[in-house]
C-alpha cells in the first residue's frame, strides 16, 4: 500500500494520514497501523527505495523496474539482506534465490518429501560407517531439508529486527526448492518424479510461480547480474510452460543448464554461453509459450 501511495506523485504523507485515520478502526488499532506504516517507510528509506526531494517530499527513486513491488511481509528484511551479499562471488545467484526464498511460504509437501529423501540418503551413509541403530536414529533428527544460508539469515533477521520491530510477528523460513531444482537441472517433471509430488505437482508449480513473481519484482536492477538474470528468466519460462502444459496435456522439458564442469547435485550450473539473454535459449527448447505471467 505504500509503495502504491508513493507512485501516485501526490504528498504521500496527506494520502497515508488520510488512510491510516479517516477509517473505521478503533483508535488503538489506528495507533499500530501508523507506528507500522512508519517503521516500513523507515526500512524502505535505509534499502535505497525512497528517496527525499529537495523539496521535502519522499518519493520512489528513479532508478527501480517498473513491476517493482514488495508483495512478502518480508520483503523489505529481503532487500536489505541482498547488500550482505558478495555480488562478484560465484554463487551470488543462488544465495540471492535463497534470501528470496527464505520469505515465502513453505510448501509443506516438498520439505518433507525433501527431509525424506535426505533422511534415506543419511542412513544408507551411517549404515556402511557402521554406525549402531540407536546413533544412527538420535543423528537422523538433525537431519532435515535443505536450508542454504542459515546462520547468515538467522543473524541478519535478528539484526534488522531490533530497529525494525513489525517483523517481529513473521519468521525467517530458510529452504531452497528453486535453488534445488536449479543445482540439479532438472525439468519439473524430473523434480517432481524425484521426490515423489505427483500428488502435489499444484503446489509445486503455485510455490514456483511465486517464487518468480518475488524475484522479478524485489531484485532491483542494481543488484541484478548477467547469471542471476538468466536464472530469473529460464524460472518464468518454466513456470509459463508448466502452466501451458498443465493446459494442453504436453510435457515439459525447460531444465535448468547443467554445469560444464560436473552434472553432480551439489555443482552450480553456470549460465548459458550465448549471445542473448536465457530467454532466447529457453525459447528453443520449448515450443509453446502462454503469456502467464507477465
Amino acid at each position: 500500500m505504500l509503495l502504491n501511495v508513493l507512485a501516485r506523485g501526490e504528498d504521500p504523507y496527506e494520502a497515508m494520514r488520510h488512510l491510516l485515520t479517516d477509517n473505521h478502526e478503533d483508535p488503538a488499532a489506528q495507533r499500530r497501523h501508523i507506528r507500522r506504516a512508519i517503521a516500513i517507510a523507515r526500512a524502505l528509506i535505509a534499502g535505497g527505495v525512497i528517496e527525499r526531494t529537495d523539496a521535502g517530499v519522499y518519493k520512489l527513486v528513479d532508478d527501480l523496474q517498473l513491476d517493482f513491488a514488495l508483495n512478502q511481509a518480508l520483503s523489505p528484511f529481503a532487500l536489505a539482506c541482498l547488500e550482505l551479499l558478495d555480488k562478484e562471488a560465484p554463487e551470488y545467484p543462488l544465495d540471492v534465490v535463497s534470501v528470496i526464498e527464505a520469505t515465502l511460504e513453505d510448501p509443506r509437501q516438498v520439505l518433507s518429501a525433501q527431509r525424506q529423501k535426505a533422511r534415506g540418503e543419511a542412513v544408507n551413509q551411517m549404515k556402511s560407517d557402521g554406525i549402531e541403530y540407536e546413533e544412527r536414529m538420535a543423528l537422523l533428527e538433525d537431519v532435515t531439508w535443505p536450508r542454504p544460508l542459515l546462520e547468515l539469515l538467522e543473524g541478519a533477521y535478528e539484526t534488522y529486527r531490533q530497529g525494525h520491530p513489525y517483523v517481529a510477528d513473521y519468521e525467517i523460513k530458510p529452504k531452497s526448492v528453486v535453488r534445488d531444482m536449479y543445482e540439479r537441472a532438472m525439468t519439473f517433471t524430473e523434480y517432481v518424479s524425484f521426490y515423489g509430488l505427483s500428488r502435489s505437482e499444484g503446489l509445486v508449480l503455485r510455490y514456483l510461480a511465486d517464487a518468480y513473481r518475488a524475484l522479478r519484482q524485489t531484485v532491483p536492477e542494481d543488484a541484478r547480474t548477467e547469471e542471476l538474470g538468466d536464472l530469473i528468466e529460464w524460472l518464468g519460462e518454466l513456470v509459463r510452460q508448466v502452466d501451458s502444459s498443465s493446459t494442453s496435456g504436453s510435457g515439459c522439458a525447460t531444465r535448468a543448464p547443467r554445469s560444464k564442469r560436473s552434472a553432480s547435485t551439489t555443482s552450480r550450473p553456470r549460465s548459458p554461453a550465448t549471445s542473448g539473454r536465457s530467454r532466447c535459449w529457453c525459447a528453443t527448447r520449448c515450443s509453446a509459450v502462454s503469456s502467464w505471467p507477465r
